[in-house]
């Protein structure tokens, strides 16, 4: 299953690179470019997170996630949905997917000490407060800090951690 996630998320990759590319060097109007490249990057991002994501019960949702975002691809680019109707949806599962990948750095050892019980209640906090962002502004910014603060104890989690010889 992770060669497909990885399959995927390179053809994403390359969709992302094309229409840039097309964008900037063969003058293809931004208007039929960048839909595409919004909707490249954000699987691109869902395939990276799922791919590389430790736990296998956080694996198993973002690879759900993943799966509904692949079919929001599919059904724009058969122009069954405009990307106005899905950008906000294909934003959403993007974010809870990085999401679940920074939470997923803490259940790599099996003692789980301060800081990573840390990383799990605000990544908790971040998705509870991403989901609730549409009722009012404060779950948006609720969501903000919360990323910006477990994004910064992922690499502190990541640059202290120890590494163990098997």
């Amino acid at each position: 299953m992770r060669s497909f996630f990885l399959f995927v998320t390179f053809c994403a990759l390359a969709g992302l690179i094309t229409s840039l590319l097309g964008l900037f060097l063969f003058d293809w109007s931004i208007t039929g470019t960048l839909p595409y490249g919004i909707v490249s990057a954000l699987l691109f991002i869902q395939g990276f997170t799922t791919a590389f994501t430790h736990s296998k019960r956080l694996k198993q949702i973002n690879g759900l996630l993943f799966t509904i975002q692949f079919f929001l691809c599919l059904l724009y680019i058969s122009e069954q949905l405009s990307i106005a109707l899905i950008w906000e949806w294909m934003l959403l599962l993007a974010l809870i997917g990085i999401q679940l990948g920074i939470v997923s750095i803490a259940h790599t050892d099996v003692d789980l000490n301060f800081k990573h019980k840390l990383l799990i209640a605000i990544g908790l906090l971040s998705m509870f407060g991403l989901l609730l962002a549409p009722i009012h502004p404060v779950f948006g910014l609720l969501f903000l800090s919360g990323m910006c603060c477990s994004s910064i104890l992922a690499i502190v989690i990541i640059l202290t951690s120890k590494k163990v010889s098997h």
